[in-house]
């Protein structure tokens, strides 16, 4: 009896694991495109993808919507702007200091105008801020050390630090489990620590045996998104074989080189990536050549 309950679970567990992923891929897909049609300055189009995803889903997935809500505001649309910023509270609690920067014109305006501070009064930020500090404090000594002035000891205090942080987030990881949306919100900062521990020569082979099967487990249960696997993966791809797999890894002007870039659409969609072809004209890059 107890094995049939076991299983019962077991697949209720996974439909929901397979419809999240589903769910995951599609609203990807639509938010790319609500990207693109800002970046264009189409304030109707992209309303209209986003009211389908509203409708489709119910919610957003935790992503920083700011340009979305921007684009609501100065369509005067209080429902939809306020629907938006609420989300965004629960997961980032930097969001007052956003909304009362003034550089954001249409959102402050229409905030002050239609009353929103009261309405927003009520939502409650879900930020584990214990657990967002002690990482906030990694990230601090791991950017300073890659910001200062180039001299021959850099790159080996870089090493050092890289392989304390590596251990540091492995150790958080196996007492509370992976710090996702629910706890840390927008900022995903431990990405960035994983990602050096993978081109680290001590610490690399934690990337295989550690870090890569969880992260593709924790973006298949919502709490890191696909494309931040993706960015990992590229790089840890190409420090290792000088390729990347998705197409994540860029300069300033053009993507590093990719493996088989005639499926990179193929592999990028599996993740609910956009086309390369739309990634490269949001971001205003060059092309591969050979796409």
């Amino acid at each position: 009896m107890k094995n049939i309950k076991n299983l019962i679970l077991f697949l209720i567990c996974s439909v929901s694991v397979n419809t999240f992923a589903q769910d995951y891929k599609q609203y990807s897909v639509l938010s790319s495109k609500v990207e693109y049609f800002l970046s264009e300055n189409n304030t109707d189009s992209a309303i209209i993808i986003y009211n389908q995803i509203f409708s489709t889903f119910g919610k957003l997935f935790p992503f920083d919507n700011l340009d979305a809500a921007k684009a609501f505001a100065s369509k005067k649309d209080t429902v939809m702007t306020l629907r938006i910023i609420s989300d965004m509270i629960k997961y980032d609690f930097k969001l007052d200091e956003i909304l009362e920067d003034k550089t954001n014109d249409s959102i402050f305006e229409f905030a002050k105008k239609s009353k929103l501070w009261e309405n927003l009064k009520s939502v409650k930020s879900e930020i584990d801020f214990p657990t967002f500090a002690k990482i906030n404090a990694w990230i601090e000594v791991d950017q300073f050390i890659r910001n200062r002035n180039e001299d021959a000891c850099k790159y080996k205090y870089m090493a050092e630090i890289d392989s304390i942080n590596t251990i540091n987030v492995m150790e958080l990881i196996n007492e509370q489990g992976y710090p996702g949306f629910k706890t840390l919100g927008y900022n995903q900062d431990i990405i960035i620590l994983i990602m050096h521990s993978t081109t680290n020569t001590s610490t690399k082979h934690y990337w295989e045996s550690f870090f890569k099967p969880l992260l593709y487990s924790e973006a298949l249960k919502g709490n890191i998104s696909f494309s931040d696997y993706a960015i990992v993966l590229d790089r840890y791809n190409y420090a290792m074989n000088g390729f990347q797999t998705y197409g994540t890894f860029r300069t300033i002007s053009d993507y590093v080189p990719i493996e088989n870039i005639k499926e990179v659409d193929i592999r990028r969609a599996e993740l609910g990536l956009s086309k390369l072809s739309i990634d490269a004209k949001i971001k205003k890059l060059q092309l591969p050549e050979k796409y």
